[in-house]
């Protein structure tokens, strides 16, 4: 099914994935399900849940690098946030780069 995904996405694509599992043991087997289809992945774990969003990218670019472009294009998006409305603290937004963690 992974494999099916992995087709579906364009080239420097992105699938999230709503990981909430209380078994450790698959928990680890999803994670390494995951990265045998993604080499890229990061992950944000939901504060006081059991939840965890896992970001799979379908690149072949280098982890490190993902990370930064993807901070790059955060700034901007918040930049035209900040700059197109009035109402800019209607937007709750958190800094993507303290909040993503690395999947090695």
């Amino acid at each position: 099914m992974l494999q099916n995904i992995l087709q579906l996405v364009y080239d420097s694509g992105l699938v999230m994935i709503n990981l909430a599992c209380r078994n450790s043991e698959l928990y680890k087997e999803a994670y390494s399900k995951l990265k045998s289809i993604f080499k890229t992945m990061f992950s944000r774990r939901i504060p006081l849940e059991l939840n965890e969003v896992i970001y799979c990218i379908k690149t072949d670019e280098d982890q490190k690098d993902v990370l930064e472009q993807t901070k790059d294009n955060y700034a901007t998006l918040i930049s035209f946030l900040e700059k197109k409305t009035a109402y800019s603290d209607i937007f709750d937004v958190v800094d993507l780069a303290s909040c993503l963690n690395e999947i090695t």
